[in-house]
C-alpha cells in the first residue's frame, strides 16, 4: 500500500535549524515504518517552517521571539531513578530508606550530657 503522504520535490525547506544528518535505513524496514518515518519528517519540517514564519513575523513587527529551551534527554541514570521513585511510591518509604538498627544505651552511660542531648532532640522533633 503506498504511503498517503507524498514528499514534494519543490517543497520549501526551512533555513534554520539545519536538518539532522540522514540515518542509514535498514534494508529490512517495512513499508509502514517508512511511511511513519516520512510522516514524522513532514511534521518536523512543518513545525520548522512555522517557527521560521513566526520568527520572520516577530522581526517584522519588532517583537523579539523567545528562544525555545532545549529539552534534556533522559539518561539511563535518570530513567533508573524515575523507576526507583515509582517503586518507592508503590511500596512506601521504608523500602528505599534504610535506618540504622536501634542500639539501647546502657544506664551507666546516661549522664547529664546524654539527657541534655535527649531533651534538645525531643524539642526538635516536636517542631
Amino acid at each position: 500500500m503506498p504511503c498517503p503522504l507524498q514528499v514534494e520535490e519543490n517543497a520549501v525547506k526551512p533555513s534554520s535549524p539545519p536538518p539532522p544528518p540522514p540515518q542509514q535505513q535498514q534494508p529490512s524496514s517495512s513499508p509502514d515504518q517508512e511511511c511513519s518515518n516520512l510522516q514524522a519528517l513532514a511534521q518536523a519540517a512543518a513545525a520548522a517552517a512555522e517557527r521560521q514564519q513566526r520568527q520572520e513575523d516577530d522581526v517584522a513587527s519588532g517583537t523579539p521571539m523567545p528562544m525555545p529551551m532545549p529539552q534534556p534527554q533522559p539518561t539511563a541514570v535518570a530513567l533508573a531513578l524515575a523507576a526507583t521513585a515509582a517503586t518507592a511510591v508503590e511500596t512506601g518509604p521504608s523500602a528505599t530508606k534504610r535506618r540504622r538498627p536501634r542500639r539501647p544505651i546502657p544506664d551507666e552511660r546516661k549522664d547529664e550530657k546524654y539527657w541534655k542531648r535527649r531533651m534538645k532532640n525531643n524539642a526538635a522533633a516536636q517542631r
